[in-house]
């Protein structure tokens, strides 16, 4: 799972900076409620800086994928329970707390099915709270991705989109159901969530560290696509015994990945990998990423060690239960 552009997304005031609005915790901005793994909160200067630096001044080329060119996704369905990483004074936030439930099936010649779902209550400094809930679903399967997308804040709807989507020569091409029947066209190219993790693995597996590419999952009333900029690090050979999250002893343990669970993905090569979002309809080097999700990706396409930063405040999200589904017949083209 690579956390889409649009879940993740937090209700915010952009004036004062603050998750809450007014201190009332009422306040909610349409759109991505914490984009999942999507969740969009204020600009994060010092994080486009390392990116910046990572990227040398290099803009990378879009990667296109083909279905023979990458391995399926292992069916699974993954748990992860979110806390807070860090907030700054400024943030107003005291605490986090909540989950993402990530299901997906299939394969890449019979198409993804997946379900997606982020539950997250951020608590502020007077004891006030705001409830963000993000339901989505979709198939995906040569280069069509039917999608669903329902958002509530504090309980009350915030978006229902409903719509179809299909790559065009150079656009996105949607014909949306809800919230109302209209034909859009995004301009460009775009990658959907399969096709993202799918192009990332494959440019990690190419021994290359960036990946640009815009994405595209529904969110937003199925309107907008997102630049984002992936930076990969070195594979991690035993990412089941790796140290990076330092000496457990000194973390929070809710933040920890469960090391059974862990277990169950079997010593596949990882990398960890850094996205960064920006504002749809703007030009990356000529802005600073929004939100950057960073995780350790599996070969396989399973994530873990989930780190959400919204620059004022962080959210980690640590993997606590992975059941892996039968996997689905070969493809008669293997």
């Amino acid at each position: 799972m690579v956390v889409s552009p649009g879940f993740v997304r937090v209700g915010a005031d952009k004036t004062t900076g603050s998750a809450f609005g007014d201190g009332t915790g009422a306040s909610v901005s349409k759109g991505r409620p914490v984009r999942q793994l999507g969740l969009r909160f204020s600009r994060i200067s010092s994080s486009g800086a390392m990116i910046a630096a990572l990227a040398g001044g290099l803009v990378a080329a879009p990667v296109a994928v083909s279905a023979q060119e990458t391995a399926d996704l292992v069916p699974h369905r993954a748990v992860y329970d979110l806390s807070l990483d860090h907030a700054s004074d400024r943030a107003g936030i005291s605490g986090v707390d909540g989950r993402i439930v990530y299901d997906i099936s299939g394969s890449r010649c019979e198409g993804y099915t997946s379900t997606f779902r982020l539950v997250m209550r951020i608590f502020d400094t007077q004891g006030k709270s705001q409830l963000s809930d993000l339901q989505s679903s979709a198939f995906e399967l040569d280069g069509e991705y039917n999608f669903t997308v329902r958002t509530f804040a504090n309980g009350a709807p915030i978006e229902d989109t409903l719509g179809v989507a299909v790559h065009g020569e150079d656009s996105i091409e949607v014909t949306l159901k809800r919230p109302e029947e209209e034909a859009v066209s995004i301009e460009g190219k775009a990658l959907f969530p399969t096709e993202h993790t799918s192009a990332i693995l494959a440019t990690a597996r190419a021994g290359e560290h960036l990946l640009q590419a815009s994405a595209f999952d529904g969110s937003e009333d199925g309107k907008v696509s997102f630049p984002t900029l992936t930076v990969i690090g070195a594979p991690i050979k035993e990412p089941a015994q790796d140290k990076a999250a330092g000496d457990p002893g000194e973390q929070n343990a809710r933040a920890m990945d469960d090391p059974a669970e862990v277990a169950k993905i079997d010593g596949k090569r990882a990398w960890p990998v850094t996205v960064s979002y920006y504002s749809a309809n703007t030009r990356m080097e000529e802005s600073e990423p929004e939100y950057q999700v960073s995780f350790m990706l599996y070969e396989n396409g399973i994530t873990r060690r989930l780190r959400m930063d919204y620059g004022e405040f962080a959210v980690a999200g640590a993997l606590k239960s992975l059941e892996l589904h039968d996997p689905a017949p070969a493809c008669p083209t293997d």
